[in-house]
Protein backbone atom coordinates (compact mmCIF):
# COMPACT_ATOMS: atom_id res chain seq x y z
CA UNK A 1 0.00 0.00 0.00
CA UNK A 2 1.03 3.72 -0.73
CA UNK A 3 -0.03 6.33 1.79
CA UNK A 4 -0.96 9.68 -0.18
CA UNK A 5 1.30 12.95 0.88
CA UNK A 6 -1.62 14.15 3.47
CA UNK A 7 -1.36 17.89 4.17
CA UNK A 8 -2.31 18.67 8.05
CA UNK A 9 -6.03 18.15 7.70
CA UNK A 10 -5.41 14.63 6.07
CA UNK A 11 -6.32 15.84 2.57
CA UNK A 12 -4.66 14.43 -0.85
CA UNK A 13 -2.07 17.09 -1.21
CA UNK A 14 -0.68 15.19 -4.46
CA UNK A 15 -2.18 14.36 -7.82
CA UNK A 16 -3.15 10.49 -7.64
CA UNK A 17 -2.03 8.67 -11.42
CA UNK A 18 -3.73 6.15 -12.85
CA UNK A 19 -3.13 4.92 -16.63
CA UNK A 20 -6.41 5.23 -18.64
CA UNK A 21 -6.17 4.25 -22.47
CA UNK A 22 -2.41 4.94 -22.37
CA UNK A 23 -2.38 7.71 -21.17
CA UNK A 24 -2.00 8.96 -17.56
CA UNK A 25 -5.00 10.82 -15.75
CA UNK A 26 -4.41 13.07 -13.08
CA UNK A 27 -6.98 13.20 -10.42
CA UNK A 28 -6.53 16.15 -7.62
CA UNK A 29 -9.10 15.08 -4.28
CA UNK A 30 -7.99 18.10 -2.80
CA UNK A 31 -10.18 20.49 -4.28
CA UNK A 32 -13.36 18.47 -3.98
CA UNK A 33 -12.38 16.84 -0.30
CA UNK A 34 -11.71 21.20 0.42
CA UNK A 35 -14.98 22.41 -0.91
CA UNK A 36 -17.17 19.48 0.91
CA UNK A 37 -15.38 20.51 4.54
CA UNK A 38 -16.72 24.26 3.72
CA UNK A 39 -20.06 22.51 2.88
CA UNK A 40 -20.31 20.72 6.47
CA UNK A 41 -18.67 23.69 8.54
CA UNK A 42 -21.27 26.32 6.82
CA UNK A 43 -24.03 23.73 7.73
CA UNK A 44 -22.93 23.55 11.63
CA UNK A 45 -22.50 27.38 11.55
CA UNK A 46 -25.38 28.67 9.46
CA UNK A 47 -28.08 25.39 8.96
CA UNK A 48 -28.30 24.08 11.86
CA UNK A 49 -31.14 21.41 10.67
CA UNK A 50 -27.82 20.20 8.81
CA UNK A 51 -25.71 20.19 11.66
CA UNK A 52 -24.22 17.33 13.25
CA UNK A 53 -25.44 18.41 16.78
CA UNK A 54 -28.80 18.72 15.46
CA UNK A 55 -29.10 14.96 15.18
CA UNK A 56 -30.18 14.34 18.52
CA UNK A 57 -31.46 10.58 17.18
CA UNK A 58 -27.89 9.70 17.48
CA UNK A 59 -26.64 7.42 19.94
CA UNK A 60 -23.08 7.93 21.76
CA UNK A 61 -20.38 6.99 19.11
CA UNK A 62 -16.76 7.04 17.63
CA UNK A 63 -16.65 8.95 14.51
CA UNK A 64 -14.00 10.62 11.94
CA UNK A 65 -12.61 14.47 13.46
CA UNK A 66 -11.49 15.08 9.84
CA UNK A 67 -11.63 13.81 6.54
CA UNK A 68 -8.92 11.56 5.60
CA UNK A 69 -7.44 10.20 2.38
CA UNK A 70 -5.29 6.87 1.50
CA UNK A 71 -3.98 5.61 -1.62
CA UNK A 72 -3.86 1.63 -2.00
CA UNK A 73 -2.03 0.07 -5.10
CA UNK A 74 -3.10 -3.51 -6.45
CA UNK A 75 -1.58 -5.22 -9.82
CA UNK A 76 -1.09 -1.07 -11.42
CA UNK A 77 -4.25 -0.38 -10.00
CA UNK A 78 -4.65 3.03 -8.13
CA UNK A 79 -7.81 2.62 -5.12
CA UNK A 80 -8.04 6.49 -3.93
CA UNK A 81 -10.02 6.11 -0.53
CA UNK A 82 -11.49 9.19 1.18
CA UNK A 83 -13.49 8.68 4.26
CA UNK A 84 -15.41 11.60 6.16
CA UNK A 85 -17.41 12.49 9.48
CA UNK A 86 -21.15 13.01 8.69
CA UNK A 87 -24.58 13.72 10.09
CA UNK A 88 -26.37 11.66 8.18
CA UNK A 89 -27.44 9.03 5.01
CA UNK A 90 -28.58 12.50 2.68
CA UNK A 91 -25.07 13.77 3.69
CA UNK A 92 -23.30 10.95 2.45
CA UNK A 93 -24.93 10.57 -0.81
CA UNK A 94 -23.60 13.88 -1.00
CA UNK A 95 -20.39 13.31 -0.11
CA UNK A 96 -20.02 11.05 -2.94
CA UNK A 97 -21.57 12.86 -5.32
CA UNK A 98 -19.47 15.79 -4.61
CA UNK A 99 -16.17 13.52 -4.45
CA UNK A 100 -16.91 10.92 -7.41
CA UNK A 101 -14.73 11.04 -10.24
CA UNK A 102 -16.37 10.10 -13.83
CA UNK A 103 -13.03 9.74 -15.00
CA UNK A 104 -12.37 6.99 -12.87
CA UNK A 105 -13.25 3.58 -13.93
CA UNK A 106 -15.72 3.26 -10.52
CA UNK A 107 -16.72 5.11 -7.02
CA UNK A 108 -17.68 2.56 -5.07
CA UNK A 109 -18.79 3.27 -1.75
CA UNK A 110 -20.28 2.72 2.05
CA UNK A 111 -21.44 4.57 4.60
CA UNK A 112 -23.13 4.05 8.04
CA UNK A 113 -25.24 6.58 9.76
CA UNK A 114 -26.79 5.29 12.54
CA UNK A 115 -29.82 2.78 11.39
CA UNK A 116 -29.31 3.63 7.80
CA UNK A 117 -26.41 2.18 5.68
CA UNK A 118 -25.69 1.60 2.58
CA UNK A 119 -22.91 0.44 -0.09
CA UNK A 120 -22.62 0.23 -3.85
CA UNK A 121 -20.47 -2.10 -5.94
CA UNK A 122 -20.68 1.05 -8.75
CA UNK A 123 -19.91 -1.51 -11.66
CA UNK A 124 -17.57 -3.83 -10.38
CA UNK A 125 -18.77 -7.53 -9.41
CA UNK A 126 -21.39 -7.88 -6.92
CA UNK A 127 -20.18 -7.74 -3.81
CA UNK A 128 -16.48 -6.88 -4.24
CA UNK A 129 -16.19 -3.51 -3.31
CA UNK A 130 -19.16 -2.11 -1.10
CA UNK A 131 -19.47 -4.88 1.18
CA UNK A 132 -15.67 -5.01 1.85
CA UNK A 133 -15.54 -1.13 2.28
CA UNK A 134 -18.76 -1.40 4.61
CA UNK A 135 -17.19 -4.16 6.67
CA UNK A 136 -14.10 -1.79 7.03
CA UNK A 137 -16.25 1.07 8.69
CA UNK A 138 -17.74 -2.15 11.06
CA UNK A 139 -14.52 -3.42 11.80
CA UNK A 140 -13.14 -0.18 12.52
CA UNK A 141 -16.38 0.04 15.15
CA UNK A 142 -17.19 3.72 13.63
CA UNK A 143 -20.32 5.86 13.22
CA UNK A 144 -21.66 8.53 10.92
CA UNK A 145 -19.03 7.72 8.93
CA UNK A 146 -19.02 7.62 4.77
CA UNK A 147 -15.88 5.86 2.51
CA UNK A 148 -15.29 6.32 -0.82
CA UNK A 149 -13.10 4.25 -3.11
CA UNK A 150 -12.09 5.41 -6.34
CA UNK A 151 -10.57 2.85 -8.78
CA UNK A 152 -8.42 3.90 -11.32
CA UNK A 153 -7.50 0.36 -13.68
CA UNK A 154 -4.60 -0.46 -14.28
CA UNK A 155 -4.79 -3.21 -17.32
CA UNK A 156 -4.78 -6.01 -15.18
CA UNK A 157 -7.40 -7.62 -13.92
CA UNK A 158 -7.96 -8.51 -10.73
CA UNK A 159 -10.79 -10.93 -10.06
CA UNK A 160 -13.28 -10.67 -7.20
CA UNK A 161 -11.26 -11.90 -4.71
CA UNK A 162 -8.28 -9.48 -5.56
CA UNK A 163 -10.66 -6.63 -5.84
CA UNK A 164 -12.37 -7.43 -2.32
CA UNK A 165 -8.96 -7.40 -0.95
CA UNK A 166 -8.32 -4.28 -2.31
CA UNK A 167 -11.04 -2.18 -1.74
CA UNK A 168 -11.04 -4.04 1.56
CA UNK A 169 -7.44 -2.51 2.33
CA UNK A 170 -8.17 0.69 0.68
CA UNK A 171 -10.71 1.45 2.83
CA UNK A 172 -9.62 -0.53 6.42
CA UNK A 173 -5.94 1.55 6.09
CA UNK A 174 -7.50 4.87 5.03
CA UNK A 175 -10.14 4.20 8.24
CA UNK A 176 -7.18 3.30 10.39
CA UNK A 177 -5.18 6.57 9.55
CA UNK A 178 -7.75 9.08 10.48
CA UNK A 179 -8.32 11.11 13.86
CA UNK A 180 -11.56 9.97 15.82
CA UNK A 181 -13.70 11.49 18.06
CA UNK A 182 -16.52 10.18 20.77
CA UNK A 183 -19.79 12.05 19.39
CA UNK A 184 -22.34 12.21 22.77
CA UNK A 185 -25.88 12.97 21.59
CA UNK A 186 -27.20 16.05 22.31
CA UNK A 187 -30.43 18.18 23.27
CA UNK A 188 -31.01 21.34 21.26
CA UNK A 189 -33.12 23.52 23.94
CA UNK A 190 -34.30 26.87 24.80
CA UNK A 191 -35.02 29.34 27.75
CA UNK A 192 -36.94 32.45 27.68
CA UNK A 193 -34.91 34.49 30.53
CA UNK A 194 -36.11 37.46 32.60
CA UNK A 195 -33.68 40.40 32.48
CA UNK A 196 -33.96 39.90 36.33
CA UNK A 197 -32.12 36.32 36.09
CA UNK A 198 -29.79 36.55 33.40
CA UNK A 199 -26.97 37.01 35.59
CA UNK A 200 -27.76 33.97 37.31
CA UNK A 201 -28.47 32.48 34.35
CA UNK A 202 -25.46 33.29 32.05
CA UNK A 203 -23.31 32.70 35.04
CA UNK A 204 -24.73 28.90 35.31
CA UNK A 205 -24.32 27.91 32.05
CA UNK A 206 -21.05 29.58 31.57
CA UNK A 207 -19.78 27.37 34.57
CA UNK A 208 -20.56 24.30 32.98
CA UNK A 209 -18.19 21.83 31.56
CA UNK A 210 -16.59 22.36 28.25
CA UNK A 211 -18.37 20.51 26.09
CA UNK A 212 -21.45 20.51 28.19
CA UNK A 213 -23.60 23.23 26.76
CA UNK A 214 -23.08 25.30 23.79
CA UNK A 215 -24.41 27.75 23.14
CA UNK A 216 -25.12 27.58 19.21
CA UNK A 217 -26.50 31.29 17.86
CA UNK A 218 -26.92 34.19 19.14
CA UNK A 219 -29.27 35.67 21.76
CA UNK A 220 -32.69 36.58 20.63
CA UNK A 221 -34.52 39.52 22.56
CA UNK A 222 -38.24 39.36 23.14
CA UNK A 223 -40.61 41.60 25.64
CA UNK A 224 -40.26 39.53 28.45
CA UNK A 225 -36.06 39.12 28.16
CA UNK A 226 -33.80 37.00 26.17
CA UNK A 227 -34.25 33.79 24.06
CA UNK A 228 -31.20 31.65 24.42
CA UNK A 229 -30.74 28.71 22.54
CA UNK A 230 -28.71 25.71 23.79
CA UNK A 231 -26.63 22.22 23.05
CA UNK A 232 -26.79 20.12 25.70
CA UNK A 233 -25.66 16.54 26.58
CA UNK A 234 -28.64 14.83 26.70
CA UNK A 235 -26.94 13.13 30.31
CA UNK A 236 -27.24 16.29 31.78
CA UNK A 237 -30.44 18.17 30.47
CA UNK A 238 -32.29 16.95 33.15
CA UNK A 239 -29.63 18.67 35.53
CA UNK A 240 -29.73 20.94 33.87
CA UNK A 241 -33.16 22.39 33.82
CA UNK A 242 -33.30 21.63 37.36
CA UNK A 243 -30.79 23.86 38.26
CA UNK A 244 -32.03 26.26 36.18
CA UNK A 245 -35.36 26.23 37.92
CA UNK A 246 -33.70 26.40 41.56
CA UNK A 247 -31.89 29.08 40.42
CA UNK A 248 -34.92 31.18 39.28
CA UNK A 249 -37.53 29.50 41.46
CA UNK A 250 -39.39 28.38 38.43
CA UNK A 251 -39.02 31.12 36.30
CA UNK A 252 -37.00 30.29 33.41
CA UNK A 253 -37.98 26.27 31.71
CA UNK A 254 -35.56 24.26 29.97
CA UNK A 255 -37.70 23.66 26.55
CA UNK A 256 -36.30 20.88 24.16
CA UNK A 257 -37.00 22.02 20.31
CA UNK A 258 -38.47 19.63 18.10
CA UNK A 259 -36.19 18.72 14.73
CA UNK A 260 -39.06 20.32 12.45
CA UNK A 261 -38.81 23.94 15.27
CA UNK A 262 -36.81 26.44 13.90
CA UNK A 263 -36.22 28.75 17.14
CA UNK A 264 -37.99 31.60 15.54
CA UNK A 265 -35.72 32.14 13.02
Amino acid sequence: PVPAKVTERGHAQRWAEAPSSGDAVEVSLASRTERADRRQAWRGKGNPSRSPLRARAQSLHTTLSESQTYVHEAKKSRFVAVASPVSSAEEAMEFVRDLGDSQASHNCFAYKAGPAQRCSDDGEPSGSAGIPILSAIEQESLDYVVCLVIRYYGGTKLGKGGLARAYGAAARECLKAAERIQVRPKARCEATIGFDDIGAVFGMLDSRSSGEVTRCQEDRFVDEGVVVTVEVDEEVERELAGDLKRATSGRVVLRRLENNEDDGR
